[in-house]
């Protein structure tokens, strides 16, 4: 089965080849894990890299015409916040992909929705608050410290330190403003 595995890279001008040479000398990666076991199942791989362009993904994708695309990436133009572009991209063009529908991205990745979403569905969830760039937090009366301080959109603790765990207002403050970026 033709199977191709797209991931982000840091080298968006490598070819199918750079990336299998890096598969043949067994680079401890995920994406290379992957087509390694495809490729031992006789799969026909094909290996795309994304970075920030999304034309020649597509080329690619379009010039060898894969039964499904298995989707590895994290990220897009160097954010994880933009994660989902690509099974959005995907999903346009009709192709079949693995892992979650660009919703089911965008929702993860945000705790604050992702909360409002389980507390409707009456799936307990801890007490929390959003705070924004450049406000000061004023903390709801059910918060009651310890607090973890958590960057909104990011996952795998991307932004959380000893120094999340704050124990009072003025801290919170102080975590709160080197938390929360506008970009």
């Amino acid at each position: 089965m033709k199977i191709a595995v797209v991931f982000d890279t840091l080298h968006p001008d490598w070819e199918d080849a750079d990336y299998k040479k890096e598969v043949d000398a067994k680079v401890e990666e995920a994406e290379y894990d992957v087509a390694r076991a495809l490729m031992a199942q006789e799969h026909d791989v094909l290996m795309v890299g994304v970075a920030d362009q999304l034309p020649p993904v597509l080329e690619r994708l379009a010039k060898f015409q894969p039964k499904v695309v298995f989707n590895g990436c994290e990220s897009f133009r160097g954010h994880a916040r933009h994660e989902y572009a690509l099974a959005t991209v995907l999903e346009m063009h009709g192709y079949r992909y693995t892992g979650s529908s660009p919703t089911g991205l965008l929702v993860a990745r945000n705790k604050s929705l992702t909360k409002k979403i389980l507390a409707h569905h009456e799936i307990r969830v801890p007490a929390f608050a959003e705070f924004r760039p450049g406000e000061k937090p004023i903390r709801p009366s059910e918060l009651r410290f310890p607090l973890i301080v958590k960057p909104l959109l990011e996952d795998a603790s991307v932004g959380i330190a000893q120094a999340s765990v704050v124990k009072d207002d003025e801290d919170l403050g102080a975590r709160v403003a080197g938390s929360c970026t506008s970009d």
